[in-house]
């Protein structure tokens, strides 16, 4: 069930067999013993790869179940032996991983020493499709709405700061939004959180955005504003990361732009000992770096 699963979310018996460490003939042979186990193709395939049958959608259904079963099984056996062991998916924004990862990193080794942390980085939409589909244990996101089968806390009040390059005459009085959007605009693309928002908002004062370069990540984002290419609106999280950099953050007013920062995790799944202990890590780093939640 691995390797049909497997072969489907990638489309490709070659990709699949990279991704799982097996010998892609080993791998063609599995799924074809299960296609005469079940007594039908689970496949057409291609030049182009491979893609599910009717049948095949069926049985991924099953299967992506019974191994997200399967895997909550060895969650709780491995929670009543002994100290938190075991692999944690934590996911994380761009931001986020900017400004945590490694005070988050320093805390779990030294709280979590059995625990194999693995970081997923992605934007809040993506992040909340991941956790949802099972393959996250818990992520902070942004904005996350009321969702069936999601559990949250909010952790952080988030805002949005202008980051420019600091030079003798840089003021740190705040900025109107109006003012901020006249400046040449270094800002990441759709659908990303911020962009959406600076949208909407710039849509209701009736401003047309100038944006110069769309840049995903945040250490790229502050090179460029670093290298003199423009200025960007994000939140005070990145502002954290460029306070040792020739920047300087401006709050944003008029209207500020404001956004919550959420803990997420699934309801069905209740946390095992290792994810209580990062529950934890991640509300005491978060207020330790911008105060708790308001």
């Amino acid at each position: 069930m691995r390797y049909f699963e497997a072969v489907a979310r990638f489309g490709s018996f070659t990709h699949a067999s990279s991704k799982l460490a097996i010998a892609q003939p080993a791998l063609g042979v599995q799924v074809r013993k299960l296609e005469e186990e079940l007594g039908t193709p689970l496949f057409t395939r291609s030049a182009r790869g491979v893609e599910l049958t009717d049948a095949g959608h069926v049985l991924l259904d099953f299967a992506r179940r019974m191994l997200a079963d399967v895997e909550r099984t060895k969650k709780t056996i491995r929670d009543k032996a002994g100290p938190a062991r075991g692999p944690l998916r934590l996911g994380l924004t761009p931001s986020v991983s900017a400004a945590l990862a490694i005070p988050l990193i320093k805390r779990s080794h030294a709280l979590l020493p059995d625990v194999q942390l693995s970081i997923v980085e992605k934007v809040s939409s993506d992040l909340i499709d991941l956790l949802l589909g099972e393959r996250l244990d818990m992520a902070l996101a942004f904005d996350v709405r009321p969702t069936k089968g999601l559990w949250s806390r909010k952790l952080l009040q988030d805002e949005a700061v202008l980051i420019e390059l600091r030079t003798p005459t840089t003021s740190r009085a705040p900025v109107e939004f109006a003012d901020a959007l006249t400046r040449k605009l270094i800002l990441p693309s759709r659908p990303h959180r911020m962009r959406v928002l600076i949208e909407q908002q710039a849509k209701k004062l009736r401003i047309d955005l100038n944006v110069v370069f769309e840049v995903q990540w945040p250490a790229t984002t502050l090179a460029l504003v670093e290298h003199g290419f423009g200025v960007t609106i994000t939140s005070k999280i990145i502002a954290q990361s460029a306070s040792s950099r020739r920047l300087a953050a401006r709050p944003i007013i008029r209207p500020k732009l404001r956004y919550p920062l959420f803990l997420v995790r699934l309801e069905s799944s209740p946390p095992t000992k290792g994810e209580r202990v990062m529950e934890d890590i991640l509300e005491t780093i978060v207020q330790e770096a911008f105060g708790p939640a308001r």
